[in-house]
């Protein structure tokens, strides 16, 4: 199969002649020959012309053509072949030829894009199972049943705690913790005990219980580092083994967050 390019807006008149075997005649499909030898085609403007071309050579006259010549459509073609869409053929030698052989979607390639697809879809999968496991679960009470009974006594608790007047404040520095205890204003005096479970909002591996230790009138300190980032602290003060004030305090530790 020869295709014949017009690339210019203007019909353009193309000559095909054989070049090379003196024996040798052509044919193209659907053309008026001549003399067998050159045939004229005419070729509209951009457009593609597509030929079939057909080259014999006599039985007599074929080492004429021996000696290196390629056979490819639009050059010097090998004799006593045609040319059939992209295909040499022997018309009358027991030589066939073919150019590179076109290979199309086979079913090992759907097997590989299968394989990748699901492949993805369950690595995806398993990273985030890895990362869930290693992450916060979710609980937040391990029974809501007994959470909802407990409901009402906490409203109540936090509201006895509210009109003590007793407030806290935890402040940190590297590498310790410090809670100061006011009672209406003034350093609270009765509480002796202080004990603080830190915790991060949505993970448990880091969770820890710091006992403070009362360092002066209503001040209590612990040697304690804590990583960059966000704490929940539930601190419980006690006089004399009764609880006397519980708060929840979220803070930020400052630093780079690894």
């Amino acid at each position: 199969m020869v295709k014949l390019l017009n690339m210019i807006p203007e019909q353009r008149t193309i000559s095909l002649t054989i070049e090379g075997m003196p024996t040798a005649t052509m044919r193209v499909a659907g053309q008026a020959t001549g003399d067998g030898r050159s045939v004229t085609i005419g070729v509209e403007p951009d457009k593609v012309t597509p030929l079939k071309v057909f080259v014999t050579l006599p039985k007599g006259g074929f080492a004429e053509a021996e000696g290196g010549l390629l056979p490819h459509c639009g050059g010097p073609v090998q004799p006593r072949t045609r040319c059939v869409s992209g295909q040499f053929q022997s018309t009358g030698s027991s030589k066939t030829m073919s150019t590179a052989k076109q290979r199309g979607f086979t079913g090992w390639h759907m097997l590989t894009v299968m394989g990748l697809f699901f492949g993805t879809i369950i690595s995806v999968n398993l990273v985030m199972a890895w990362n869930a496991s290693r992450s916060w679960s979710g609980l937040v009470v391990e029974n809501t049943y007994v959470a909802s009974q407990q409901f009402n006594g906490k409203v109540a608790e936090g509201r006895a705690f509210e009109a003590s007047g007793i407030r806290g404040r935890l402040s940190t520095e590297p590498g310790a913790i410090r809670y100061v205890l006011t009672r209406n204003g003034e350093p609270e005096r009765k509480i002796d005990k202080v004990i603080a479970v830190l915790k991060r909002p949505v993970e448990e591996h880091e969770d820890m219980h710091v006992e403070l230790v009362r360092m002066g009138v209503g001040v209590f300190a612990a040697e304690q580092s804590l990583k960059p980032g966000q704490w929940v602290a539930d601190v419980t003060a006690m006089a004399g083994g009764a609880l006397v004030y519980r708060q929840a305090i979220r803070f930020i530790v400052s630093g780079e967050v690894q």
